[in-house]
């Protein structure tokens, strides 16, 4: 892991904050936080990070939008997508339309700790 610049995305603060914490005692940089997809975008061009985490819903444009047209416009962009539920057919579509990865909020710190760690040191 070499300090990987990472993004997230979640309309709830807490949520964000919660992230930022577990990302940062991993050794990466959160370099932002987004509210919602189309804040996302506008911070994903701004930034580059190396990593985004995006929350599937969300108001105003939600994960799924998003991931499309990030992947549209950087095919190589590492996104990681962010839900609280446990949809099989959600996880697909995701890794279909181009995810790296999809990783469930409610799973204790350290099962979501070791799935983020994954990508972390890939990013």
């Amino acid at each position: 892991m070499n300090n990987p610049k990472v993004l997230i995305v979640d309309d709830t603060q807490t949520i964000r904050t919660m992230m930022a914490v577990i990302v940062e005692t991993m050794g990466a940089t959160v370099v932002g936080q987004a509210n919602d997809g189309i804040e996302a975008e506008e911070m994903f061009h701004e930034l580059k990070p190396d990593l985004t985490l995006l929350d599937i819903e969300m108001p105003n444009r939600n994960g799924i939008d998003t991931l499309k047209s990030l992947i549209k416009t950087d095919p190589t962009a590492k996104i990681v997508m962010l839900t609280a539920n446990n949809n099989t057919v959600v996880a697909e579509s995701c890794i279909h339309y181009g995810a790296a990865g999809y990783l469930q909020k409610e799973l204790s710190s350290d099962i979501f700790k070791n799935g983020l760690e994954v990508h972390l040191k890939s990013a």
